[in-house]
């Protein structure tokens, strides 16, 4: 499924369905990015109180959470394409309203955390819908090559949202970066009105009270599912810590630009791997293998970085680390998509990323905690000896997850209906 566009004298350009999703993920990343530095800025400089900017972050947090309960089952029960258009379309008129009132200076804090709710609540429908119709879309890479190519373009867009922001801070005023963010939800959703995804014609004629009880109970009932989760929220939970401790750990090593430096290896890793899987170079055939390798892995190279004091040897190793995170996040959303069944694939999506949504701050918490009690390299160190051990254990002692894993889902996968 594609668009050719024909111009006498010139040659043939092809614009794929995937690469049409990839543009849009990137305007709507793009604008995710750069959103979410301008506004708790610009609630920093309004109120001057840090907590109040905390307060709104984790309110936007809470509000992806609870939708997340529900927000599944109304995307396996809609054509994901008005979702996705849907999503950019209203995210673009709130930060457009934030514009409009701050301009005017009507603007008060209350309406912006109230703004940033109903965008957190927005996403939980907007990034099922998108790993729900990667697959749909794929046509002649494979599903890994797939996701690559879409979730690479959302992480270029955030390196390059962070780099705009740092380039112009100052030089405009902070509201001019509401009207840019607008510009971007409206463009995404425009290009993505010329998604051809298939209707979920086995839905329609479902309740969504009836959806939403099946949906639930085949999360509950599916173990594969279940085993698959539980590792990757349990993975999640150590690995987590390094985003609020690393920094510290640097600067107590090197210094704050040492650690800007090594994060942007750290990146640099993560767009090869995302290239070099999207070209075909890296291939996962055996997706148990790959994971638990790239898992293990990533930790060890975290511990020795633990006793590094050499600079350049540490960028190299976060550029490694980048480099296998990549491979880990692309196994496991490949996996999800394989081994589920099409018509939940929503609510499995959106099930998934509420008990990630939970763990995370529960790692912070515990993270910080730990850290003022035993010192931050010791609290790394246990978190990634953790991790080393949950690995170890599902790989070699829960046959149902390497099941999950291994399969490329025995459901019917036939998708049916029109666009």
């Amino acid at each position: 499924m594609l668009f050719i566009f024909k111009r006498k004298g010139s040659m043939c350009m092809k614009i794929t369905q995937l690469g049409i999703l990839s543009h849009g993920q990137f305007m709507s990343a793009l604008g995710d990015t750069v959103f979410d530095i301008a506004i708790s800025y610009w609630i920093l400089e309004m109120t001057g109180s840090t907590t109040i900017m905390a307060t709104a972050a984790s309110a936007s947090l809470v509000a992806r959470i609870i939708v997340s309960f529900f927000s599944g089952t109304i995307v396996d029960g809609v054509n994901c394409k008005k979702i996705v258009v849907g999503s950019d379309l209203i995210r673009g008129f709130l930060v457009l309203y934030l514009f409009i009132t701050a301009y005017i200076a009507t603007a008060n804090v209350f309406e912006y955390i109230v703004v940033m709710v109903l965008i957190g609540a927005v996403d939980s429908f907007f990034k099922p819908a998108i790993n729900s119709s990667i697959i749909d879309l794929k046509e002649d890479y494979t599903v890994e090559r797939a996701n690559a190519k879409v979730h690479n373009a959302g992480f270029l867009a955030s390196i390059l949202g962070n780099g705009i922001f740092s380039l112009i801070f100052g030089k405009i005023s902070i509201i001019c970066f509401f009207a840019i963010e607008s510009v971007t939800y409206f463009y995404s959703a425009i290009t993505e009105m010329f998604l051809k995804i298939p209707s979920k014609n086995n839905c329609k004629k479902e309740s969504y009270i009836h959806r939403l009880k099946s949906g639930y109970q085949y999360v509950i009932k599916n173990s594969g599912f279940k085993a698959f989760v539980t590792f990757c929220s349990l993975l999640n939970l150590f690995l987590s810590m390094t985003n609020i401790l690393l920094l510290p750990l640097v600067k107590e090593n090197f210094s704050v630009k040492v650690y800007s430096v090594s994060m942007m290896f750290f990146t640099a890793g993560t767009i090869l791997a995302m290239f070099l899987t999207e070209k075909g170079v890296i291939k996962m055939h055996d997706k148990k293998t790959s994971l638990i390798t790239s898992c293990l892995l990533y930790t060890l190279f975290m511990i020795v970085m633990l006793f590094l004091n050499d600079k350049i040897i540490l960028c190299i190793v976060f550029f490694i680390c980048g480099f296998l995170q990549a491979i880990r996040q692309v196994i496991i959303i490949s996996a999800l998509q394989l081994n589920i069944n099409m018509k939940y694939r929503g609510i499995t999506f959106s099930f998934y990323s509420l008990i990630l949504n939970l763990s995370k701050p529960i790692s912070y918490i515990i993270g910080g905690f730990m850290s003022d009690c035993i010192g931050v390299k010791m609290v790394l160190a246990i978190a990634f000896s953790m991790s080393i051990i949950v690995v170890i254990m599902f790989s070699l002692l829960n046959t149902t997850f390497i099941d999950f894993i291994r399969k490329e889902n025995s459901e019917e996968m036939q998708v049916t209906g029109s666009v």
